[in-house]
């Protein structure tokens, strides 16, 4: 195996557990992440709710799909629009003003740091956009 393909393995395998982390956090704690999601100001109550129940599997799953070969480029193409989405709502929040919790890691911040967040999900999105575009063998 070349040694970019096993940097892009190692890079799935910790995308897969930081989302895996991230989704658990959120999973046990739906109010919070609900909470989160309704001071974006973007959804109506009933999809925030929906999306808080959702979302955490969603990203437990994309997560867990990063470590197996065959779904390792579907499960990065699903997370890279997740965080495409986050990059949106916090562009959104940001511009209009507003002061949230990102709700990323089970709603930990107190204020959100704009550019730090977007950052982080910017370098996540990158790592994602490496895995879907390179040629990741398996392990």
């Amino acid at each position: 195996m070349a040694g970019a393909s096993k940097v892009a393995v190692a890079w799935a395998w910790v995308l897969g557990a930081l989302f895996i982390y991230a989704g658990a956090l959120k999973f046990w704690r739906p109010d919070l992440l609900l909470a989160d999601i309704e001071s974006y100001h973007l959804l109506p109550y009933r999809l925030a709710y929906l999306w808080s129940y959702f979302l955490p599997a969603l990203e437990i799953v994309g997560g867990v799909a990063l470590y197996h070969h065959a779904w390792r480029k579907v499960a990065a193409g699903l997370l890279l629009a997740l965080c495409v989405i986050f990059i949106l709502a916090l562009l959104s929040a940001w511009a209009r003003g507003l002061d949230i919790s990102c709700g990323c890691f089970g709603g930990a911040e107190t204020k959100a740091n704009y550019p730090v967040l977007i950052g982080r999900d910017l370098l996540l999105a990158a790592g994602l956009g490496w895995i879907l575009r390179g040629r990741v063998q398996a392990p």
